[in-house]
């Protein structure tokens, strides 16, 4: 995570991104969670209000990339991929 603070006012706008449940919203408010936020910035942003819905999506990356910003782990591989395929591609789990 970055090494700033958001303002409240920051903080509210990525909450309205994600709380839309709009894939691309969502994956805006993560890009910009990942690019500026701290640490204390995603656990305040990311309640148990928010992270439900998200997790309801049926989204597979909303899915992972949350469980990724809520345990604070970035993914195994830098481009997100499993033996070289990307997770967001495997067509059979």
């Amino acid at each position: 995570m970055a090494e700033r603070a958001l303002t409240p006012e920051d903080r509210d706008k990525i909450r309205r991104l994600l709380e839309t449940a709009d894939p691309d919203n969502v994956r805006l408010a993560f890009s910009l969670m990942e690019e500026t936020a701290s640490d204390e910035d995603v656990d305040e942003i990311l309640s148990d209000d928010v992270i439900l819905p998200l997790v309801a999506t049926g989204d597979l990356e909303v899915l992972v990339r949350t469980g990724q910003l809520v345990l604070g782990v970035e993914s195994a591989v830098p481009d997100g991929s499993i033996h070289g395929q990307s997770i967001f591609e495997r067509s059979v789990w």
